[in-house]
């Protein structure tokens, strides 16, 4: 269990360069934010509700919890969590730019969506299963896995959404690439 204290170089760097990425790449065009941050089903059946919140909580603790740990850079830990961290930050800048420079009228399918219909998903996994063997917190990794989870659900209700709002279109997308990678 890791030491909790508020210090300069706690993980709060991570969560600060996260938040200020996901937050300002959807303003480089107009409507990308909105589609972003739109639920695909705002209907939601009392289970779409419990999970939703199961994961808005674990996203939470996911993205704050570093904040309040300690980063301990003489770890072994410390250098495969910043090497995992680089590399997912760096695809999730790529799939957040692929996702907000996609026609907003059709189906995402260029870039890394060519090998993932989820590429903000799983390179967000890739990035803070890497901050969380940065801070060398058992407990941000458990954290991740739930709401990596309850993401699963709430993809396949985007899915069903983008079905009925692309149709033909979508479904060839999904019968060429798989939910979350694609490795050639």
């Amino acid at each position: 269990m890791p030491k909790f204290s508020i210090q300069i170089w706690n993980g709060w760097w991570f969560t600060l360069i996260y938040l200020f990425i996901f937050l300002c790449i959807p303003f480089l065009r107009e409507g990308a934010f909105k589609r972003l941050f739109t639920p695909a089903n705002p209907y939601k059946t009392f289970w779409e509700t419990v999970n939703y919140n199961i994961s808005l909580v674990a996203w939470i603790g996911s993205v704050f919890c570093p904040v309040f740990i300690p980063v301990n850079t003489g770890t072994i830990y410390f250098y495969i969590g910043i090497f995992i961290y680089v590399i997912g930050m760096v695809l999730f800048i790529i799939a957040l730019y692929n996702y907000v420079t996609a026609p907003l009228d059709q189906p995402i399918i260029k870039g890394l969506y060519y090998f993932s219909r989820n590429p903000i998903y799983v390179t967000y996994d890739i990035m803070w299963y890497g901050v969380g063997f940065t801070v060398g917190s058992w407990l941000l990794i458990i954290i991740h896995t739930i709401e990596a989870i309850t993401c699963h659900f709430l993809i396949l209700e985007e899915e069903r959404f983008c079905l009925k709002k692309y149709g033909r279109d979508y479904q060839d997308y999904m019968d060429k690439v798989p939910r979350y990678i694609r490795l050639w």
